[in-house]
């Protein structure tokens, strides 16, 4: 019998328990008199409860699709997407706007797919300088310094972290595919 008494006290005091730490906001009576649990609206402090409620920030950055009024074709993607300060943009080829082919000059190539990434930075309100990391997909790295002949005459402050990636092959017959991440400073 003992050990029966011992253990409703301790259920009993396990409810009593459970039930205060169930109650973790303090019930106060609202403008209208006591409300209900369900209904009593955000707790606050009992120095703030006549002032209004502050309103809570919009916890979603804020995107842009971009898509230059030059953008050739129609494919299923934004030529970049702008989140607050930060645009990222899509892969690009050299791809020549008047004919729709790959120039058989390799500079004119990258001239091409450089101008397009500029031309997509300023719609968005940057330079090539907001650049911060950038990647390049090319078909033939012996053609790595013909690249980078046309490339540094894009940047007039330091160029942006990059990274060169051999692959057998791009669409379109491209050489070359770059695409990157640019941050406007505040």
């Amino acid at each position: 019998m003992t050990t029966q008494r011992i253990f409703a006290v301790l259920l009993f005091v396990g409810v009593l328990t459970g039930a205060a730490l169930t109650q973790s906001r303090p019930y106060y009576p609202g403008p209208q008199g006591p409300q209900g649990p369900q209904n009593r609206g955000p707790y606050r402090p009992p120095n703030q409860r006549n002032q209004p409620a502050q309103p809570v920030e919009d916890p979603l950055p804020v995107k842009r699709y971009i898509n230059p009024p030059t953008k050739v074709g129609q494919a299923p993607f934004s030529d970049a997407v702008q989140v607050d300060n930060t645009v990222y943009l899509s892969g690009r080829l050299g791809i020549d706007p008047r004919t729709g082919q790959v120039p058989s000059d390799v500079k004119l190539e990258v001239r091409i797919l450089m101008e397009g990434m500029r031309q997509t930075l300023a719609e968005a309100g940057m330079t090539m300088d907001d650049l911060v990391s950038v990647q390049v997909y090319c078909t033939d790295l012996a053609l790595y310094e013909q690249f980078n002949t046309v490339y540094r005459t894009y940047f007039t402050r330091a160029v942006p972290a990059r990274a060169v990636m051999g692959v057998s092959k791009l669409l379109r017959g491209a050489r070359f595919e770059i695409q990157g991440t640019a941050v406007m400073a505040q």
